[in-house]
């Protein structure tokens, strides 16, 4: 009989053990699921805290300043006082300047160290390298000192450039509403 016994409880406890378990893997997984949420991030958040968001997707909003006339790809979102560029693969309509959009990106960061600016400053030189007296060469070679500079007076040794890898419109009816298609 008390083996009987001993048996139940031992079952009973097993039981009581294994659906605990499972809850606990229940509740971190919804853990998992809150914490990769996308979430609504203005500019200001994410210039102040940049590490919380890096490589990771947001949904961010403002106007759109600027589409680069070079390809189209890039647009400047901006928002009261801050501005982002936003990177796409496909051409962005021109007609989103002016309009105000919200948008799903990762966050990236790009880091500018000594390394990035003596190949910078060794492909200017190059591309003068007959008439590095040049006013657009003197420019640029003043421009990368002031670098040097700032990156020497930084403790983490790099600049950061926050930019944006575009993945989609919010709400978007149509994609071809808002991305402009080229086979048109």
């Amino acid at each position: 009989m008390k083996n009987y016994i001993f048996a139940a409880v031992f079952t009973l406890g097993l039981f009581l053990f294994a659906c605990n378990e499972n809850s606990d893997k229940a509740d971190a997984k919804d853990k998992n699921k809150t914490s990769t949420a996308i979430i609504d991030v203005d500019l200001k958040t994410l210039y102040n805290n940049p590490g919380e968001y890096i490589d990771k997707e947001v949904f961010v909003s403002g106007i759109v300043d600027h589409i680069c006339k070079h390809g189209g790809k890039k647009i400047f979102l901006v928002q009261d006082d801050k501005n982002i560029k936003i990177m796409s693969t496909e051409k962005f309509d021109e007609n989103l300047v002016g309009k105000n959009i919200k948008v799903k990106a990762v966050f990236k960061e790009e880091r500018i160290d000594e390394q990035f600016i003596k190949e910078w400053e060794t492909e200017v030189r190059e591309h003068h390298k007959n008439d590095t007296t040049a006013a657009e060469c003197k420019n640029k070679l003043n421009y990368i000192n002031k670098m040097k500079d700032s990156i020497a007076s930084l403790e983490k040794g790099y600049i950061s450039n926050y930019y944006m890898d575009f993945v989609s419109f919010d709400n978007a009816k149509n994609k071809n509403e808002i991305v402009s298609d080229e086979s048109k």
